[in-house]
């Protein structure tokens, strides 16, 4: 069984874990992260305002170790607060992969670190242009090479919703262009009153779009995305032909991407619900119930197609679809795990 290893224990963190511990393929017996206590880190495990509470059984057996168990197994788990975790990595040779959750850039770089000193892979939970390859499922699946690729981006929700999608129309039909908006709901970097706002990807500087930095739970608040940085990575072909929006809206999970698109060709409801038939059905879900975002939450799938929403005029489509940003983008990490 391969052997998992976590770094950075935030939302996609715990989230991997408890996807790990129900898909069951894999064990975690890692974890690190310099901004909780072992003892903080255990109680947001077990409980958790989205998911509720962890279905095993946790217990603090060290200072720097826990025990994860049920009828049928057990994890033993070392808790480690490096914040330069790659400098003391030597230590963790029970790892076989690690999983880098911490939304850091600098961390992501630190992968290679990870590599050289015997880690047969890294997975980073965040757009990473500098790894080896972009993982995204339902896609490119079938490229993925784990002896060659040792660094593996596995990008970010939105993309992991939108990107099948597009990829079939643009086999199948045709796309002269794109236009997307994206639901998110709130992060953990956001504030719950008006206040100044640290960057994500980058703690130590603050954000300089100042909106992010209003309350987080009374409004909408646009922005940009970093969705079309990565299509035109994906989609070179499309470089000139996207435009993205994004809105942050005040809920707690399960974001929505609307796609407005000019196709090369004039088409119906019919032949657009066949070419998405064609897409993995483990990982893009077609809906026809009258569902809301929540019905969506803890779904394994990466997109749930809205098909009451399909609306075609000649050459002109929209597209509705709903994601858990955290559970269903956590999937395909443990997917990716299963693969490698």
């Amino acid at each position: 069984m391969k052997r998992i290893g976590i770094n950075g224990f935030g939302r996609i963190g715990r989230c991997v874990f408890r996807n790990l511990w129900e898909r069951g393929n894999a064990e975690c017996v890692y974890i690190n992260d310099p901004n909780m206590t072992i003892d903080n880190l255990i109680y947001l495990l077990k409980y958790d305002s989205v998911y509720g509470r962890f279905e095993g059984k946790v217990k603090k057996v060290g200072e720097n170790a826990i025990q994860i168990f049920s009828e049928n197994k057990v994890w033993n788990i070392t808790v480690g607060t490096f914040k330069e975790l790659y400098k003391f990595f030597a230590a963790q040779t029970e790892i076989d992969i690690l999983v880098d959750a911490t939304g850091n850039g600098l961390c992501a770089q630190q992968s290679w670190d990870y590599v050289e000193k015997g880690l047969k892979n890294v997975i980073v939970t965040n757009t990473f242009y500098e790894a080896d390859f972009t993982y995204i499922g339902g896609y490119n699946d079938n490229e993925l090479d784990s002896k060659k690729h040792k660094v593996i981006s596995t990008s970010i929700c939105d993309a992991n919703a939108t990107v099948p999608l597009l990829s079939k129309l643009l086999s199948y039909i045709g796309v002269e262009f794109c236009f997307v908006t994206t639901l998110h709901p709130w992060l953990s970097y956001q504030n719950l009153m008006d206040a100044p706002v640290k960057m994500q990807k980058q703690p130590s500087q603050s954000m300089e779009y100042f909106p992010l930095g209003r309350s987080s739970v009374n409004t909408l608040i646009p922005k940009t995305t970093t969705l079309g940085t990565v299509l035109k990575y994906v989609f070179p072909e499309l470089e000139h032909k996207l435009s993205f929006v994004s809105f942050r809206t005040p809920t707690q999970m399960v974001a929505s991407a609307e796609m407005s698109l000019v196709l090369s060709r004039a088409v119906n409801k019919r032949e657009i619900i066949e070419v998405l038939q064609q897409c993995d059905q483990r990982i893009i879900s077609l809906n026809k119930e009258d569902i809301i975002s929540i019905d969506c939450e803890k779904q394994p799938y990466s997109s749930i197609v809205d098909l009451r929403w399909i609306d075609v005029v000649d050459r002109y489509l929209k597209l509705i679809t709903w994601y858990d940003n955290e559970w269903g983008y956590c999937s395909r990490v443990i997917d990716l795990i299963e693969k490698l």
